[in-house]
C-alpha cells in the first residue's frame, strides 16, 4: 500500500468522522439561534374574587388572586357548542368555549387536492386550544379558556361556488369587558384572517396590552417521528432579527420570554409551520415560548411527545384595540411564505450564505420541471444529466489527467528507483515529468470538489422543503426519506435496522465506476474502500439524494466508455496513418 492510499484512506476516515457533524450544521437553521434560559412555568391556584368585583379592586390598587373562569364569567349563561369551517384544502373545528381552534387538518398541496390524505396539525399533548387570550394581572395571565362566547352562525362550507366565509364570536364579562373575535376564511389559502377587538380592557393592569396564544404547537406528522422532533422549532422576527429557539430535553414545561418589536413568531415541525402575524402597522411588545417535552416512557408505550407554542404581547390603548391578524397553518413551501411578504420564507432552512442561492436555484428547476413533468423522480434524473452536462468539460479533463497519470507510472517508478535516496532531486525530477507531460496529481480532485457544493445544497433542500414528502418513484414510496424496504429483528453497528435498496444501488454503481477509472494497483483498495464507505453514509438519507448521487456514478460510467472508445478510435486511426506513411 503506497502513501497515497493511506492518505485516501484517512481522509475518508475523517470524512465519516465529521460528516454527521457537517450535515447537522447545514440540516440546522441560520438564523440567530439561542439557548434559553430553562425555568419550570408554574400555575398558581387561588380561590378567586367575585365574578364582577374585579374592577372595583384594582381600582383601589388592591390586586387579589384570581383564577380563570371566576373572573370572566360570563354575563348571562351561554351553553358552548363547536362550529365546523371545511374545503377541499382544509377542515377544522372552533370550539365557543374560549373562541378557540381545537382541531385542524390540511390537504399540504393545492393542486390536485382530492388525491391527498389529510394531515392533522394540532397536538393531542397539550390540552388548551390555540387563539386564546389573556390580560395581564398582577403578574400573572387572565386567560380567556373558559370564557364561553356567542356565535350565531352555522357550519361554514366553502368551495368555488362560496369562495370566502367568516365565522363571529362575542362575549361580554360581568366586568365589562368585550371581545370580539372573527375568523375569515377563504377556500384557496393556507391562512386565514383574525380580526380581534377589545374594549373594557383597562381593569387589566391599567389596559396596557394582551396577548393572543398559540399554545398547542404542533403535532409531529412524519412516520419517521424522531426526524420529525429534531425539526421542532421556534421562531420570532423582532425587529429585522430573526430569532430561533432551542431547548434542553427535559420532562418539563419551559417558558422563555423575548422583549422587543415583534413582526411575528411561529413554531415548526419538519415540514409545517404556524405563524401569527400581527397587522403590518402595530408592532407587538415582545412574546412568550412555551415548551413542552415528554420523554418515550417503554413501560406505557409512550412514545416521545413535543410541543412548541407561545403568544405575542400586543398593545392596548385605553383598554381597547381593533386588530386584524393573519394566521398561516400550512406546508412549509417557500415559495408560498415568500408571497406574505413578511420574511417568513426565511424558516425555510436552504444553506447558508453561496449554498443558499445555489439550493434556491436548484428548488426553482425541480419546481419548474415538475410541471412539465409531475414526477420528482425523473425530475431528478433530469437534474443529474442536466449537472453532468455542466461539468462535462472538466470531467472529460479530469480522465484524461488520470489516464495520462497511470502512462507515465513506468517513469514514475523510475525516478522513483534512481533518486530513491535525495527525496529533494526526487521531487525536482518529479515535478519535471509532470510539467512534460501536462499534467496535474490534483486535478482528477478537481470535479470532484466542484460536486460537493450541489451535493451539500441538494441536501438541504431535499431535507427541508415540502416538494418532495410523499413523492414516490418506482418502488420508493417517499424520495425525502430512506427507501425502507424491510427491517431487521434488531440492530447492526454503524448500519441499523432498516434495509435500503438505493445505497445498494449506489454503492455497486460506484464500484463499477472506480473499477473502471482506477487503473493504478497501488489503488486497488481504494475501488472497494469508497463504496463500502459511501453505502453507509448515504444508508440513512433521503433516497431521492441517493438517487441523484447513483445517476452521477451512472453517467460517469457512460463518460469514461465514451471517452475510451474515443481514445481507441483515435490510436488506430493514427496506426492507420502511419501505415500508410510507411507504405509511401
Amino acid at each position: 500500500m503506497d502513501k497515497r492510499t493511506v492518505v485516501a484512506i484517512a481522509l475518508i476516515g475523517l470524512i465519516i468522522i465529521l460528516l454527521p457533524w457537517y450535515m447537522k450544521q447545514i440540516g440546522g437553521n441560520a438564523p440567530k439561534q439561542l439557548e434559553m434560559e430553562e425555568t419550570v412555568s408554574q400555575r398558581e391556584t387561588a380561590p378567586g374574587v367575585e365574578a364582577g368585583k374585579l374592577a372595583e379592586a384594582t381600582r383601589k390598587g388592591e390586586y387579589p388572586p384570581v383564577e380563570t373562569g371566576q373572573v370572566l364569567a360570563n354575563i348571562k349563561e351561554v351553553d358552548p357548542r363547536e362550529i365546523k369551517v371545511e374545503s377541499d384544502l382544509f377542515r377544522g373545528v372552533i370550539d365557543t368555549r374560549g373562541a378557540v381552534l381545537t382541531s385542524w387538518d390540511i390537504k399540504p398541496r393545492l393542486r390536485n387536492p382530492q388525491e391527498q390524505e389529510w394531515v392533522k396539525l394540532l397536538p393531542t399533548i397539550v390540552e388548551s386550544g390555540a387563539l386564546s387570550l389573556s390580560f395581564p394581572y398582577n403578574g400573572r395571565e387572565i386567560c380567556t379558556d373558559e370564557l364561553v362566547f356567542e356565535s350565531k352562525d352555522e357550519p361554514l362550507v366553502l368551495s368555488d361556488s362560496r369562495p370566502e366565509g367568516s365565522l363571529m364570536f362575542s362575549a361580554v364579562t360581568a366586568d365589562g369587558l368585550r371581545i370580539m373575535k372573527e375568523f375569515l376564511f377563504h377556500h384557496r389559502k393556507q391562512s386565514f384572517g383574525l380580526r380581534v377587538k377589545i374594549e373594557g380592557a383597562g381593569i387589566f393592569d391599567d389596559g396596557r396590552q394582551y396577548t393572543l396564544w398559540w399554545n398547542p404547537g404542533l403535532r409531529p406528522t412524519e412516520k419517521r417521528q424522531k426526524d420529525d422532533l429534531s425539526s421542532f422549532a421556534a421562531y420570532a422576527m423582532l425587529g429585522d432579527e430573526l430569532i430561533k429557539t432551542s431547548f434542553g430535553r427535559k420532562q418539563v414545561i419551559v417558558d422563555s420570554t423575548f422583549s422587543g418589536n415583534t413582526k411575528w413568531m411561529a413554531t415548526q415541525t419538519k415540514y409545517f409551520l404556524m405563524a401569527m402575524l400581527p397587522p403590518q402597522d402595530v408592532d407587538g411588545l415582545g412574546m412568550k415560548i412555551n415548551w413542552v417535552f415528554q420523554k418515550e416512557n417503554k413501560e406505557t408505550d409512550s412514545p416521545e411527545q413535543r410541543a412548541i407554542g407561545g403568544g405575542i404581547h400586543m398593545p392596548l390603548q385605553r383598554g381597547m384595540c381593533d386588530h386584524s391578524w393573519e394566521i398561516y397553518l400550512g406546508p412549509m413551501d417557500y415559495f408560498t411564505l415568500q408571497e406574505y411578504g413578511r420574511g417568513l420564507e426565511r424558516t425555510v432552512y436552504l444553506g447558508r450564505s453561496v449554498l443558499r442561492w445555489i439550493g434556491l436555484l436548484f428548488l426553482r428547476f425541480f419546481i419548474l420541471m415538475y410541471r412539465l413533468v409531475p414526477n420528482y423522480g425523473v425530475v431528478i434524473i433530469v437534474f443529474s444529466i442536466v449537472i453532468k452536462a455542466v461539468f462535462y468539460p472538466l470531467t472529460r479533463k479530469s480522465i484524461a489527467s488520470i489516464r495520462k497519470m497511470q502512462e507515465i507510472q513506468p517513469e514514475m517508478k523510475k525516478l522513483q528507483a534512481k533518486y530513491k535516496k535525495d527525496p529533494a532531486k526526487l521531487r525536482t525530477a518529479t515535478m519535471e515529468l509532470y510539467r512534460k507531460n501536462k499534467v496535474s496529481p490534483v486535478s482528477g480532485c478537481f470535479p470532484m470538489l466542484l460536486q460537493m457544493p450541489v451535493f451539500f445544497a441538494l441536501y438541504a433542500v431535499f431535507r427541508n422543503t415540502i416538494e418532495l414528502r410523499g413523492a414516490s418513484f418506482l418502488w420508493i414510496k417517499d424520495l425525502s426519506a430512506p427507501d425502507t424496504v424491510f427491517y431487521l429483528p434488531g440492530k447492526i453497528p454503524l448500519y441499523g435496522d432498516a434495509v435500503n435498496i438505493m445505497p445498494i444501488i449506489m454503492a455497486v454503481t460506484m464500484f463499477i465506476q472506480q473499477k473502471i477509472s482506477m487503473k493504478d494497483p497501488q489503488q486497488k483498495l481504494m475501488v472497494y474502500m469508497m463504496p463500502f464507505f459511501l453505502f453507509f453514509i448515504f444508508n440513512n438519507i433521503s433516497s431521492g439524494l441517493v438517487l441523484y448521487w447513483t445517476m452521477f456514478n451512472l453517467l460517469q460510467i457512460l463518460q469514461e466508455r465514451i471517452y475510451t472508445h474515443h481514445q481507441t478510435v483515435g490510436l488506430v486511426e493514427e496506426n492507420q496513418e502511419s501505415g500508410k506513411e510507411r507504405k509511401a
